[in-house]
């Protein structure tokens, strides 16, 4: 059954796609939100960008997308961060799953990406930096179909 959805995941996943749908988005496209910028959370509240909360990944500083104490926090326990390493931002929380690659994603921890679309406008896809020394690591082929040496 791995890879596979339970029917609660699926449900799970459902209601946070519904809510996140009907947001509108933290960032504009090709534009990194600066500190006086505002954005609205999960909760529905107008806040500061530079007010929200600073989240250590071990491996730099960036913030999160989420305000302090909001409701909707509970929603998204046990789920995995993406960062953008380019705008210091948290841009996604994801479900724990198994890549294609065979690379595991766990339950709340943080995965990196070297840029995202409100860095780059450019970026169409991005690949998680942990999965690329994986790959480089256990020498195996990612989804692209390259090889890591």
């Amino acid at each position: 059954m791995s890879g596979e959805l339970s029917e609660n995941q699926w449900l799970r996943a459902r209601r946070l796609i519904d809510v996140l749908a009907s947001m509108p988005a933290p960032v504009r496209r090709g534009k990194v939100l600066l500190p006086g910028d505002t954005m609205t959370c999960l909760c529905g509240k107008k806040k500061l960008w530079s007010s929200m909360p600073l989240l250590d990944t071990g491996v730099l500083k960036a913030f999160d997308h989420i305000c302090a104490g909001c409701d909707r926090l509970r929603d998204m326990a046990g789920m995995a961060k993406i960062v953008c390493v380019g705008c210091r931002q948290v841009i996604a929380r994801i479900d724990p799953y198994t890549t294609p690659s065979g690379f595991n994603i766990r339950k709340d921890r943080c995965y990196h990406i070297q840029k995202c679309d409100a860095c780059d406008p450019e970026a169409t896809h991005a690949q998680l930096i942990e999965e690329t020394i994986w790959l480089q690591k256990t020498k195996r082929n990612n989804y692209y179909g390259k090889t890591h040496s």
